[in-house]
């Protein structure tokens, strides 16, 4: 979840609301303004791979949020910071499907 400023990870205060007449959806892609940070969320994916994209408003707080252990029961997660642009990283949860990906 891209995010502005501080975060609190106990009530999931990285939610955002959002108007349906911000949101443009085709196939294979999508588009939202989040209105809590004023940031736009673009979503893209192929057969194998989901792409983000995240426009932010000037700040000097400019984050993305990785909540692994949200919904279901995590078996095995990992993170790894390659560097200031890229995350990559998998999560295992029941039923056991992994969940792969990078960001770059």
């Amino acid at each position: 979840m891209p995010v502005t400023g501080s975060v609190n990870l106990k009530d999931y205060g990285y939610a955002s609301l959002f108007s349906k007449k911000d949101e443009v959806a085709s196939p294979g892609y999508y588009r939202v303004k989040l209105l809590k940070n004023q940031v736009t969320a673009e979503l893209t994916a192929t057969t194998r791979a989901g792409f983000h994209r995240y426009t932010y408003p000037e700040s000097n707080q400019a984050n993305v949020v990785f909540d692994l252990k949200h919904r279901d029961k995590v078996l095995e997660s990992e993170l790894k910071v390659i560097s200031t642009d890229e995350v990559e990283g998998f999560r295992v949860s029941r039923p056991g499907h992994p969940n792969r990906w990078s960001i770059l």
